[in-house]
């Protein structure tokens, strides 16, 4: 995923948030209900705008936001502060003050576990990809 973005970012300059047909069809409500759904900000219309813009399309803001708020009540919650947390991703403050406690508690969780996963394989990759390949010469018991 972060070599996808790496690549956008580097051999076009930024990758589309919408792709032609999303824009076309422009169910705007639809589109910020599944932007807050993964923890976006509303600034992210503003993204969507840019790569509608050679279509001829523009955003509907106030659909936009009304999907967006309804995202929101899926998002801020356990689960999804969970979700969040174990891929990595960074909490924008969206939840409000009623919700964010157990969303963050969620989201807590998720993260140290990501965390320990990425330091689990900083550790994996120290050790068997500097000059050692996987567990290939490695005995567990029994006779050589």
């Amino acid at each position: 995923m972060r070599v996808f973005v790496f690549v956008c970012v580097v051999m076009l300059g930024g990758c589309a948030t919408l792709s032609r047909d999303q824009c076309l069809e422009s169910d705007w409500q639809a589109i910020g209900r599944a932007d807050a759904r993964v923890g976006y900000q509303t600034s992210r219309l503003e993204e969507h705008r840019k790569a509608c813009f050679d279509h001829g399309v523009q955003p509907d803001y106030e659909a936009y936001k009304q999907g967006h708020a309804q995202g929101l009540v899926s998002y801020c919650t356990f689960k999804g502060g969970f979700k969040a947390g174990y891929g990595g991703y960074r909490y924008y403050q969206l939840c409000p003050a009623i919700v964010e406690a157990e969303f963050l508690d969620g989201y807590e969780m998720g993260r140290d576990i990501y965390r320990r996963q990425e330091h689990f394989e900083l550790l994996y990759e120290s050790r068997f990809h500097r000059g050692h390949h996987g567990f290939h010469g490695l005995h567990f018991g029994g006779h050589h």
